[in-house]
């Protein structure tokens, strides 16, 4: 068991190890305002129109020019205010998201959100576990329930077909459309599977031990980045790896398409923009925190707008805005409510429907389907960050943690911590 974690999970000791290229100048920033929740995992801004919609662990967040109005349970009809998934927008311009606990759809011609929750295959109504997976162009909405897949008809606001693929484990999935069928990808830390048969159980599926951190279907291929920096350009219908680049020392987080032929790939604070027919690197540079001057701690997400802005969801920092035309920053969203906030690294999900959140500032914090705190646990005995950066569910009763330092394990049966000693070195 000891020699699997260490060939497993070695390549995590070095996620703190970045790889300079050249930095940007940031200017002064011209707006600084405030976002309720210092947590966003998504962005989305439509090629028409002011609106970037921005998605936390406590609303939605939608910013027009420099004002910006949060949507919660207790101010309007959303159901859930722990937002999962990608933003997909319809034809109509409607944005359609997932919370935990159900399809919402906004409507920007009336400022108002319209909200679904569906039957299972057995007609039992679902409550939890609600994830966008891809809108489709023929207004088909593939979304994960709980342990199985909803395609739900937007036109008709019902669902019209089931597919009995759990995804429970997985939290990176896309969808390939390939004449009349789908073709789900998805991955997590053991590897990416390339699924033509739409069924996890079938043996023939394409199976590459990559360690997923993001994917991207774009065409006939899937971009995957890796835990350890790696970036790889994948056939789906062949599995064959027809682009493989080392960009980083560490995770790259997110991958996105932007214009109608380029892709921006982010790490922890490292951009790169990629023409994905040549497979080339175009540019890239490393993002400084504009008042600190020093390299930003985390992007989650990046996207670009039609008016050649990059918009950067940043951990415990909020958003920023970066003008690629002017080569300066031009607006910082920063949270200042006084209230306390989780630095959050990532969130694992139980089958009883609560969370672990893996959190920089508090820990491990368990919470329930409606984001109220269960428990919190740290490895320090002292206050302190715990510094939890990266987790992932070994099993169920298990969950692999790392920190600037440490490997560590969390039995949540037990409620106890183990160090793990990983290639010749132990840490305490």
């Amino acid at each position: 068991m000891e020699s699997y974690r260490n060939n497993k999970y070695q390549y995590l000791l070095f996620l703190t190890i970045y790889l300079s290229l050249y930095t940007i100048n940031i200017y002064p920033q011209s707006h600084k305002f405030e976002t309720p929740q210092r947590s966003n995992f998504s962005i989305h801004k439509p090629q028409s129109g002011s609106r970037v919609y921005v998605s936390s662990l406590n609303g939605l967040n939608i910013i027009n020019g420099d004002n910006i109005q949060s949507y919660i349970e207790a101010n309007s009809n959303i159901v859930g205010n722990i937002l999962q998934g990608d933003f997909s927008e319809d034809d109509k311009g409607a944005i359609w998201f997932t919370t935990y606990n159900a399809i919402n759809k906004y409507i920007p011609t009336s400022d108002s959100i319209a909200h679904f929750q569906l039957k299972d295959s057995n007609n039992k109504l679902v409550k939890t576990d609600y994830r966008i997976i891809k809108l489709l162009p023929d207004n088909r909405l593939i979304i994960k329930l709980k342990n199985e897949v909803a395609i739900f008809d937007i036109l008709k606001e019902e669902v019209s077909e089931y597919i009995g693929l759990d995804l429970f484990d997985y939290a990176l999935i896309d969808v390939v459309t390939n004449a009349s069928s789908l073709i789900f990808i998805y991955g997590n830390v053991f590897g990416l599977v390339i699924d033509h048969n739409n069924d996890t159980g079938i043996n023939s599926a394409i199976r590459l031990d990559i360690e997923v951190d993001c994917l991207l279907a774009y065409g006939d291929f899937v971009w995957v980045g890796t835990e350890g920096g790696e970036l790889y350009k994948i056939n789906v219908l062949s599995g064959n790896i027809e682009f493989e680049r080392k960009l980083d020392q560490v995770s790259i987080q997110s991958i996105s398409a932007y214009q109608a032929d380029r892709l921006i790939v982010n790490s922890e604070n490292l951009l790169f923009f990629i023409d994905p027919m040549e497979n080339a690197i175009i540019d890239s540079f490393m993002v400084e925190h504009p008042q600190a001057k020093v390299p930003i701690k985390r992007i989650i997400t990046s996207c670009v707008d039609s008016d050649s802005i990059v918009w950067l969801a940043v951990d415990g920092e909020g958003v920023f805005t970066y003008n690629l035309k002017a080569e300066k920053f031009d607006k910082w969203l920063q949270v200042s409510n006084g209230e306390p906030q989780y630095i959050t690294a990532d969130i694992i999900e139980n089958r009883d429907e609560t969370f672990y959140i893996l959190s920089k500032n508090y820990g491990l914090v368990h919470l329930d389907n409606h984001g109220k705190i269960i428990d919190q646990y740290s490895h320090l005995s002292y206050d302190g960050y715990p510094n939890y950066l990266h987790g992932t569910r070994l099993d169920s009763s298990r969950i692999l943690i790392s920190t600037w330092k440490n490997l560590i394990e969390f039995n949540v049966i037990k409620k106890k911590f183990t160090f793990i000693e990983t290639a010749g070195y132990q840490f305490k």
